[in-house]
């Protein structure tokens, strides 16, 4: 099982789909998890949408295969967060983190310009009506100026907090973004003999 934390308009979720037997779309907004929900498509794959808690994921421990979320992490507490994706990570699971790392920049542009380099990837992955969504939800001033009034860590702050949270997380940082990646500790010896 895959789950998009975070999934806002599902198209994550989506994509997931295709490689998983089943994904869960969660969002503590109920609209986004409606609207998701509503898409032409979502209801094939497997895809499952929760309105719910990041620090209170509704899903069975160790039940997780993949924890995927993208630009949400600043909007959390990273402490109950990263504790609750450790806590539904299977053996050897693998949680991605992307977040905006843009500290004291008030500025449009990084925003804007993000967006507008993204929309080719968008394209090739996920088609030309997808990525036209997500770039024009992401150039509308009304979330430009959600993310000019947000705090976000800085690069180096993104690293050290995820780093204690995730120890062994792999981190990198590219323009206005950074990722982490953890893969949960594998099953004991002791434990797949008890399976």
């Amino acid at each position: 099982m895959a789950l998009d934390l975070g999934c806002g308009t599902g198209a994550v979720a989506r994509e997931l789909a295709a490689r998983f037997d089943r994904v869960v779309g969660l969002d503590r907004c109920v609209c986004t998890v409606r609207l998701a929900a509503g898409r032409e498509g979502s209801g094939s794959g497997g895809v499952s949408w929760l309105a719910g808690d990041a620090e209170r994921i509704p899903l069975l421990d160790r039940s997780v295969h993949l924890v995927y979320s993208y630009g949400v992490l600043h909007h959390l507490s990273l402490r109950g967060t990263t504790a609750e994706i450790r806590r539904v990570l299977a053996p050897d699971g693998v949680a991605v983190i992307v977040d905006f790392t843009m500290p004291g920049s008030r500025s449009a542009w990084p925003h804007l310009t993000a967006a507008i380099r993204a929309f080719p990837g968008y394209r090739r992955r996920l088609g030309v009506r997808a990525a036209l969504d997500i770039t024009l939800f992401r150039v509308d001033p009304g979330w430009i100026a959600h993310l000019r009034r947000d705090v976000f860590y800085s690069p180096s702050g993104f690293r050290k907090q995820i780093g204690q949270a995730l120890p062994g997380s792999v981190v990198a940082h590219e323009a206005t973004r950074s990722t982490a990646v953890w893969q949960a500790a594998g099953t004991s010896p002791t434990e797949a003999s008890n399976a």
